[in-house]
């Protein structure tokens, strides 16, 4: 079992009735390897919104006001309900209101090292709501959150019930590439027409969507996606390299191949847009990962590759989102 699915387990197995909801990718990329570890007495529900719910269509799942419905009129003391982070916060502040009113233990699980405040506290009305237990990936994660909360924090015993669990999606892909056979390997550089060249692997994400523009129609973060993307292209060296661009899950393909077509001179790069082939395939032959935030540079790093965020144009708002093994392989 992995270990850091066996800590969060630790957490909710004492429960009667244990629910998962999730509605992002990097959720379920956290929540799913806790699910297949569980053992048969561990009875777990999932409730799937968003992009798990049109995704996920294999997995039973209940709707989030089935579950609302099934707890409005009883005493919920062995009800626990397992949030996984979503970009929607007022929804995820909402629904851990809803289970402080209603007796039902709340455990939120970051994937992420940013956004710490962003998940639990309203400033419109200057209220935080807090779950029972967060769970962190590690000791820079409970600074992190600690730092963005204890202001904000009438009692400080609170921050007892902040508990390092690691990060199970990454647990298992690092798992999953170390696993991946030579021959396997070659088989992949095959599919990708890589020959003799080395792989360069650039991890795209929804960085638009996440946070869009100011007023002046600035990005809010000082870069794009679509900016960051550019710069590789026009000033990174590619020169006898087979370079792969990665859609993340929630983003427009159609609209990253029109980006790429219009780029002048492109077409001298040997480069594919891959779909099929999974991250941790790619990340396993290539020689370099390329990215901006994504935790797929936080997967690579721990499988032992080279990788390097690429935050060209930052302004004062893009540190919140990185990290410090980010910051350690900064271009800027």
């Amino acid at each position: 079992m992995l270990k850091s699915a066996h800590s969060i387990l630790s957490i909710i197995r004492k429960f009667n009735e244990i629910y998962f909801y999730c509605v992002d990718p990097g959720a379920f990329s956290v929540l799913y390897p806790v699910y297949k570890a569980k053992d048969d007495q561990t009875n777990i529900t999932w409730i799937l919104d968003g992009w798990c719910r049109d995704n996920k269509k294999e997995i039973f799942c209940v709707e989030l006001d089935t579950f609302k419905a099934s707890c409005d009129f009883r005493d919920n003391k062995g009800v626990c309900l397992v949030l996984g982070s979503q970009t929607n916060f007022k929804t995820t502040r909402c629904i851990i209101g809803y289970c402080r009113g209603k007796r039902i233990y709340s455990v939120f699980v970051f994937d992420h090292w940013c956004n710490y405040l962003s998940h639990f506290y309203d400033k419109q009305i200057s209220k935080l709501y807090l779950p029972d237990k967060i769970c962190v990936m590690d000791d820079d994660a409970k600074r992190s959150l600690i730092y963005a909360t204890a202001s904000h924090l009438e009692d400080k015993g609170y921050l007892e019930n902040i508990a390092i669990v690691g990060h199970p999606g990454i647990e298992q892909s690092v798992e999953t590439i170390h696993n991946i056979s030579n021959e396997e390997r070659a088989e992949i550089r095959r599919k990708i027409n890589a020959g003799n060249k080395k792989v360069d692997l650039f991890l795209l994400e929804p960085i638009e969507d996440a946070y869009g523009y100011d007023l002046e129609g600035k990005p809010r973060q000082g870069y794009t996606e679509y900016s960051i993307l550019r710069y590789f292209l026009c000033n990174i060296w590619l020169g006898n390299t087979k370079v792969i661009i990665k859609p993340h899950p929630r983003q427009d393909v159609s609209k990253i191949r029109t980006f790429l077509s219009n780029i002048a001179n492109f077409n001298d790069f040997d480069y594919e847009l891959e779909e099929q082939l999974s991250l941790e395939q790619l990340i396993a032959v290539a020689d370099i990962v390329y990215g901006v935030t994504t935790i797929g540079l936080i997967i690579a790093s721990k499988a032992g590759k080279k990788i390097r965020s690429i935050q060209v144009g930052r302004n004062d708002n893009a540190p919140m989102v990185s990290n410090e093994v980010l910051e350690r392989n900064l271009v800027v």
